[in-house]
C-alpha cells in the first residue's frame, strides 16, 4: 500500500480585503475598474481545458479565448485574450497531497486539481471584483481566487480556488 504524502506550507494571506457592504458592491468595484467588454468575451462559455501552475492560471474556453489570473499587488490580477499565454514554471505537483496553514492555526486542504477538473465542459462566468476574482459555474456554484504568501519564501505565492 502506498502513503500518499501530504506536505504542509506556512503561508500568510497575500490579499488585504478591503472593507464593502455587500458582495455586489465588491464586483461593482471591480468592473468599474476591469473592462467589461473582455469578461464578456468568456461569461456564458464552456471550459474545455487549463493549466495551473499554483501561481497562474489559465482557462481556455469553446470559442477560443483565454483566462488569465496571477496574483497582483493586493489583489488578483487577469486578462482575456485571444491566444494562449505562456505558462510558468510549476510550483507544485499533482503527486502530493497540499495543506496551506495560515498563523492561526488553521489548515485549509488545497484540491485545485479536483476544483478545475469538475470545470471541465460547463458554462463558466466571471465575476471580478477590485480585489478578487468570483466564478459561477453552471450547476456547481460560485468559487474565488485568493492568494497564499510562502513564508519560508515570500517571492513564491499561491492562487487558493475555493467555494464562496
Amino acid at each position: 500500500m502506498y502513503k500518499i504524502m501530504t506536505n504542509i506550507i506556512h503561508v500568510t494571506l497575500g490579499i488585504i480585503a478591503k472593507e464593502h457592504n455587500s458582495f455586489s458592491e465588491a464586483v461593482t468595484t471591480g468592473q468599474s475598474i476591469s473592462p467589461e467588454e473582455s469578461s464578456d468575451l468568456i461569461n456564458g462559455q464552456r471550459v474545455v481545458q487549463y493549466w495551473f501552475t499554483g501561481t497562474d492560471l489559465i482557462i481556455g474556453f469553446e470559442n477560443g479565448y483565454y483566462l488569465m489570473a496571477t496574483p497582483g499587488d493586493n489583489k488578483i490580477s487577469w486578462s482575456v485574450s485571444s491566444y494562449r499565454p505562456e505558462v510558468k514554471e510549476q510550483v507544485l505537483t499533482t503527486e502530493n497531497n497540499v495543506n496551506f496553514e495560515l498563523p492561526s492555526g488553521s489548515k485549509i486542504s488545497w484540491k485545485w486539481k479536483q476544483v478545475l477538473d469538475s470545470f471541465i465542459g460547463k458554462q463558466f462566468a466571471i465575476a471580478p471584483g477590485d480585489q478578487y476574482l468570483f466564478f459561477h459555474v453552471r450547476d456547481m456554484g460560485e468559487y474565488m481566487l485568493d492568494v497564499f504568501i510562502n513564508n519560508t519564501d515570500p517571492a513564491v505565492k499561491y492562487l487558493l480556488i475555493s467555494e464562496v
